[in-house]
């Protein structure tokens, strides 16, 4: 049996012709797939975000189950960065909660990757921000862990989705899905 390109290494059984669906989805769905969960995290912030003031409004990520409390992070200082490090004014329109970020680099991460023609620096851009988020998710982890000395679900499933589009990032850099050829192969 001859396993294509891109697919599982070896075959369980003759009868499984093809690999699992996962390995045979596009890096592209994939991306938008991990997207996607983002957007959804990041809107469940918001709206908890947007019920703290509420003093009987108890946060499904802070339940008995998830083993911490997400609203000790969210009311946190480290919740709305650039104020905390002093880049912008506390309460600034500029002064965007970790949601309303994520918000934004899991839309975007999901449109750019959707653009099925080649730009420049395409891979390298894809790489960068990638690199970037999960320099900020070390970085989120240890204050998590270490300063405010807490666990929350919701900063764990935006580190799993950052991660995950480091290595997607990592591949698209290593091996581009979108067709034609890259601008420095172009013959002139």
């Amino acid at each position: 049996f001859k396993v294509p390109r891109g697919c599982c290494e070896q075959r369980l059984t003759p009868a499984l012709d093809d690999c699992t669906w996962a390995s045979r989805m596009k890096r592209r769905k994939k991306v938008q797939l991990v997207a996607l969960f983002g957007i959804a995290v990041s809107s469940y912030a918001l709206y908890v975000e947007s019920k703290m003031d509420d003093p009987f409004y108890q946060p499904g990520c802070s339940s008995s189950w998830t083993g911490g409390n997400c609203a000790t992070v969210f009311k946190s200082s480290y919740g709305h960065i650039l104020s905390h490090w002093g880049l912008v004014e506390k309460g600034s329109p500029l002064d965007l909660s970790l949601a309303s970020a994520g918000l934004l680099l899991y839309t975007a991460y999901f449109f750019a990757i959707s653009v099925k023609f080649r730009f420049p620096l395409r891979e390298q851009l894809f790489l960068s921000v990638a690199s970037g988020g999960v320099c900020f998710s070390i970085y989120l982890l240890y204050v998590i862990k270490f300063i405010l000395k807490e666990f929350c679900i919701v900063c764990f499933s935006f580190h799993c989705c950052n991660f995950t589009m480091m290595a997607l990032a990592v591949l698209e850099f290593r091996s581009p899905e979108v067709g034609g050829p890259k601008p420095a192969d172009k013959k002139q």
